[in-house]
């Protein structure tokens, strides 16, 4: 019997699951929408009841399967030598790491590609494109060679690829269920398989400052990624890491950066948890590929090529050959202004009445330290600020000011007293008045007194046969 959107209707109610070519014809018939043979009505209904727990007739894992490949198989796919290894990092919320694994893994001889979108809060395209003629926008055949001769490219996503993901997005955001993990593994697995490489790795962010707020919910994404990446027949694997504060210390396009080179540069940074998550994610890409027998020995190779110069070398051969300016990285590097004009430069201080009303919970003799320290930094709210401030979008048709955003001056379990700093801000934003601003930005920080509990950056490992390891 042909496909036909009311024979999957059917099947749906009773019960069944799609085959392969019943779920590639739903999504290749989202792409065409044609009303005579699957209308938006009808199209939604079939996601809704995809959307639904497995157990109530919501994908199962091989469905999955079959709607990343339908999604990989709408459009054109990289074709990538497959003589040598390739591996993909997904990294989500700014994607600031993939800067610092895509050129540490380049210079230890694998293939990186990274096709990436911008994303509301600056994603590494946008980072990137702060760097003059630097070429985001390329013929696929471009692509694919600069990554034959340095190793790695990082581009925005080519016209012709995975067609099929926009207009199932666009369904998903009009039904709210925009977060229903296995459309969403479908959807991230789908552009991995079209971009060419033989495996994946996955960086699940939760937290405050993510979809997955819930750890127990990132873990289930992060098992649905690698399962559907293996029913695909690539290796996979993924770490499930901490988003409850920022990652480093900066958030803006150039202050990121900037940011990451120093790392590449090994210089000293004042937050590590950016440079430690970069490195395990290198030594995991470099296990993957084949390059070393343990993820020791993969961290200590990250952490050679930072300190022998070929990571930032890799960096800049990616640079030179996607039309970047070179200088302009030195010049990043050195001391001094940045090289965008920003107008208003605000420093946000400690103010008494933020801690006056915090009790200490020690008994009055006890000789525990019992300074006021920071406990949190919310970065929802550091997100919202962001959007003020010019560095994240607010729709997607935003522009960015490269040259705003935060600089973090304390980090967390940091002792502050008041008029103590805590983040500088920049903008050109003449709307808001700096008092607004640093209410908004203090807003972002909680404190307590008494000694303070380090919270984890990663939180479980998930290997290749779905396995969850709690770190």
């Amino acid at each position: 019997m042909p496909v036909s959107a009311s024979l999957l209707l059917q099947k749906r109610q009773r019960g069944e699951e799609f085959s392969a070519s019943e779920m590639r014809w739903f999504v290749d018939s989202c792409v065409e929408m044609r009303p005579e043979v699957l209308g938006p009505e009808q199209a939604s209904a079939l996601l809704m009841a995809m959307s639904l727990s497995e157990s109530n007739g919501g994908l199962t894992t091989q469905e999955t399967v079959y709607m990343a490949q339908a999604i990989a198989d709408s459009g054109a796919k990289v074709q990538l030598p497959d003589d040598e290894p390739s591996v993909s990092l997904y990294s989500g919320v700014g994607d600031k790491t993939s800067l610092i694994v895509v050129p540490v893994c380049a210079s230890c001889g694998i293939k990186v590609p990274k096709i990436s979108d911008r994303g509301f809060i600056g994603g590494i395209v946008d980072k990137l494109e702060c760097i003059p003629g630097f070429r985001v926008k390329m013929p696929e055949q471009d692509f694919i060679q600069i990554v034959e001769e340095v190793n790695a490219a990082i581009v925005a996503p080519f016209p012709d690829i995975v067609p099929a993901d926009e207009p199932l997005r666009r369904i998903r955001e009009l039904l709210y269920i925009s977060e229903n993990l296995p459309l969403m593994a479908a959807s991230v697995v789908g552009k991995k398989l079209a971009g060419g490489t033989s495996s994946f790795l996955f960086d699940v962010k939760t937290g405050s400052g993510t979809a997955l707020a819930d750890v127990n919910a990132a873990v289930s994404f992060a098992q649905k990624l690698v399962a559907a990446a293996r029913g695909t027949e690539r290796s996979a694997s993924a770490f499930v890491t901490s988003m409850h504060q920022p990652l480093g210390y900066a958030i803006g396009s150039y202050l990121e950066l900037v940011e990451c080179l120093q790392i590449l540069n090994g210089q000293h940074t004042r937050t590590g948890n950016l440079r430690d998550i970069s490195f395990l994610l290198s030594a995991q890409v470099l296990l993957q590929a084949g390059k070393c027998s343990t993820l020791e020995e993969g961290y200590n190779m990250a952490v050679e090529s930072i300190t022998s110069g070929r990571a930032m070398e890799s960096f800049r051969k990616m640079v030179e050959a996607q039309g970047g300016d070179l200088e302009f990285i030195a010049k990043a590097l050195e001391p001094g202004p940045s090289p965008y004009t920003v107008e208003r430069r605000i420093e946000v201080r400690v103010e008494p009445g933020d801690l006056e009303h915090i009790e200490s919970e020690l008994p009055v003799d006890s000789t525990i330290d019992d300074a006021t320290r920071i406990v949190g930094i919310d970065t929802i709210v550091l997100g919202e600020l962001s959007k003020k401030l010019g560095a994240f979008r607010s729709v997607a048709s935003d522009n960015i000011d490269f040259g705003s955003g935060i600089e973090l001056q304390r980090s967390l379990s940091e002792a502050v007293h008041p008029g103590d700093i805590l983040c500088t801000l920049y903008t050109n934003n003449a709307r808001t008045s700096d008092a607004d601003l640093c209410k908004a930005a203090r807003k972002a920080f909680s404190f307590e007194r008494g000694p303070v509990s380090a919270q984890p950056l990663i939180f479980a490992f998930i290997d290749g046969e779905g396995g969850v390891t709690n770190l």
